[in-house]
């Protein structure tokens, strides 16, 4: 008997919004000079436990000498950072990012703000995504970066480690290309506050998932900084710091919270996610509008996102804007009849997995007929059968056949702990609404 997702659950934090803030906190003014609390800018969560990926930003603060505190508020989390206005407190340092490509791109920046050598390393799977993009914009700003022990290699071939010395950058204006990765944006848009000519950054060509540097800019605006963008442009104006950096609140994360509405969908259940901002910059909230393309029902009721209904037919769409929506599609169009084409998301190849080749293995696995394409993929449904899913480690991959496994009987995720990445009560919050015990039923 197919599992009825219903009920309300809390959205985890945004993981993309928590790292960002962690930065401005940390190259932020302080509060005052009066009182300890003053000295520090807290980050706050409206619920834990911290995802993976925001526990390793906080140890890259802390390795870097940053005076880091984390504390738990009633099942609420806060991070007390310390900012230092000399820069970064220690002249070197290693930093392990664990399996943040966010985490990474954006620190590299950070770290071109002193001396070093700092290094960036990580989780294999973190050693085995593309580096090159925010190589090359640090070294157009005369920052010396590097593979470790590879000094010579060209950037697009550079993996971590990366080594970064020889900062701070230079500032005044840099071009660069963000058509495989936002973050290149946002690493240099964190930083650009800080250096004492200010920058203005103007990409070239098309910007992968453009929304993330909404994103940053609205982080970076809430304390206090100076962005505008004008021409195809982003100009940041220097004022050495974050003005208004004192309490940076965490937004509920769209991008987990999309595999809880489309559980509802799926099931033909109700499930509310309270906690999310209906206004965020965040990609991902275009889960609703997505779930309805599907026939389902998706909207807010006093402000709270539902997901309920069925869902009826094939959706065609282009994920340019949003590809980390692309695995949670691709489960969905396992379960309605005709075919299902997500385009315009060549990206998804240089994600934590191969995305593209990823979701077709799964769905095929699931009985679909399924096939890549350069810019994406196809699935024709519904799902003849069920499997135990390996998702490769790719926490989206998981929660996503997990959605799947929901409608499909005798399907189950490997590895079901994978999630902790972004989403460490995925599981917990699985079972409330359904009752389905980790892994799948």
């Amino acid at each position: 008997m197919t599992p009825v997702a219903r009920g309300t659950v809390v959205a985890p934090p945004s993981k993309s919004h928590a790292i960002r803030a962690l930065i401005c906190a940390a190259l932020g003014a302080t509060r005052g000079d009066g009182s300890p609390e003053e000295r520090y800018n807290v980050v706050a969560f409206a619920r834990g436990p911290l995802p993976d990926d925001v526990v390793a930003a906080v140890g890259a603060l802390r390795a870097l000498g940053f005076d880091v505190d984390v504390a738990d508020r009633a099942g609420a989390a806060e991070v007390r950072v310390r900012p230092e206005p000399g820069g970064i407190p220690n002249p070197t340092a290693t930093l392990d990012l664990g399996g943040s490509a966010t985490a990474l791109r954006l620190f590299a920046a950070v770290c071109s703000l002193g001396p070093g050598p700092y290094t960036l390393t990580g989780n294999a799977q973190l050693r085995r995504r593309p580096a090159g993009a925010i190589v090359e914009a640090l070294r157009a700003l005369g920052v010396t970066v590097h593979g470790a022990g590879a000094a010579d290699v060209g950037a697009a071939a550079l993996q971590p480690p990366l080594v970064v010395s020889g900062g701070p950058p230079r500032g005044g204006e840099v071009a660069l290309d963000a058509s495989q990765s936002s973050h290149v944006v946002s690493a240099l848009l964190l930083i650009a506050e800080v250096l004492p000519a200010g920058l203005r950054i103007r990409a070239k060509g098309l910007v992968a998932s453009r929304p993330y540097i909404d994103l940053t800019v609205s982080v970076m605006r809430s304390c206090g900084a100076d962005v505008a963008e004008r021409d195809g442009a982003w100009d940041v104006g220097p004022t050495g710091g974050y003005p208004r950096a004192g309490r940076i609140d965490v937004e509920g994360d769209w991008s987990s919270a999309a595999f809880l509405l489309a559980a509802g969908a799926a099931t033909g259940g109700d499930v509310r996610v309270e906690g999310l901002n209906p206004d965020s910059a965040q990609a991902d909230r275009r889960i609703v509008s997505i779930l309805g393309d599907f026939g389902a029902a998706a909207w807010p009721v006093d402000g709270v996102p539902r997901g309920l209904g069925d869902l009826e037919w094939p959706v065609d769409v282009d994920l340019g804007d949003a590809p980390d929506l692309a695995p949670l599609f691709g489960a969905l169009a396992c379960l309605v009849p005709g075919t299902s084409r997500v385009r315009g998301a060549g990206h998804l190849r240089i994600k934590e997995t191969d995305r593209i080749a990823e979701v077709v293995r799964c769905a095929q696995a699931l009985g679909c007929v399924a096939r890549e394409f350069p810019d994406g993929f196809e699935v024709t449904g519904p799902a003849t059968r069920g499997a135990t899913i390996n998702p490769a480690g790719d926490h989206r991959l998981a929660m996503a056949f997990a959605v799947a496994g929901l409608v499909v009987p005798g399907t189950r995720i490997a590895d079901p702990e994978c999630v902790g990445k972004s989403y460490p009560a995925f599981w917990q919050d699985l079972a409330k609404l359904t009752g389905v015990a980790a892994g799948g039923p």
